[in-house]
């Protein structure tokens, strides 16, 4: 065989060159497909658990809204109840009136049926 011409070698080497380096570089861009792959897949991954936490999220404060409601319309209940209850004043009339009274002196029906026997038997 004989030996090339003299420029033709140095072509052979930067074909090889060449090829080697594109070698390089196609892998380089499998790798970023592969590494960007599994970017959009953590990506999905992320935005359905994402949804998933709002959803939850959305239910308690629904949750919440409706015992916020139940307890407001308790209070409200509670303080239409408390109308009706008496006021300080109107306890201390009905504390005097008692103590004019004296109930505790007060006779029973039977009491006084005892009482009148008693009488006509003396």
């Amino acid at each position: 065989m004989a030996n090339p011409p003299p420029g033709l070698s140095d072509f052979g080497k930067e074909i090889t060159n060449t090829s080697s380096r594109l070698r390089m570089l196609e892998e380089r861009i499998t790798n970023i497909r592969m590494k960007l792959q599994v970017t959009e897949q953590n990506m999905v991954t992320m935005h359905r658990n994402t949804s998933e936490e709002m959803l939850a999220v959305k239910s308690d404060m629904a949750r919440m809204k409706n015992d916020i409601t139940d307890v407001k319309n308790t209070i409200q209940l509670m303080a239409a109840e408390l109308g009706n209850f008496a006021k300080s004043e109107e306890l201390r009339t009905l504390q005097k009136y008692l103590s004019y009274w004296e109930p505790v002196k007060f006779v029973t029906e039977e009491q006084v049926e005892k009482i009148v026997e008693r009488m006509k038997e003396e």
